[in-house]
């Protein structure tokens, strides 16, 4: 994936500005390796959860983001605590990103 470190750098100088965080169930190392950079880098909260569609759905996506750090259960490789996890998530982006909800009705 290019411009990671670039754009978590930006990331995290930035106030308003985010990052989509896409991910391809078929790149589970990729989605690691970003997830993993993006903690190191403390923006964990300044990512917005994609589901990678067409390539990927959203509950294949959750599983992936979810199951990596199990992966790595006999590894000294690190993780990712869970709950930074799911915050991607279950985070509402567009409150985040100061975007008011449509009515509906």
């Amino acid at each position: 994936m290019p411009f990671v470190e670039q754009t978590l750098s930006m990331v995290s100088k930035h106030e308003n500005v985010f990052a989509d965080l896409t991910i391809r169930p078929s790149k589970v190392w990729q989605t690691y390796n970003i997830v993993v950079a993006a903690h190191e880098e403390g923006v964990m909260d300044k990512l917005l959860f994609g589901s990678g569609f067409p390539l990927g759905n959203a509950g294949e996506c959750i599983e992936t983001l979810l199951g990596f750090n199990m992966l790595l259960g006999d590894t000294k490789l690190p993780t990712v605590p869970r709950g930074s996890i799911r915050n991607v998530i279950e985070r509402d982006s567009l409150e985040l990103l100061g975007i008011k909800h449509a009515s509906i009705g």
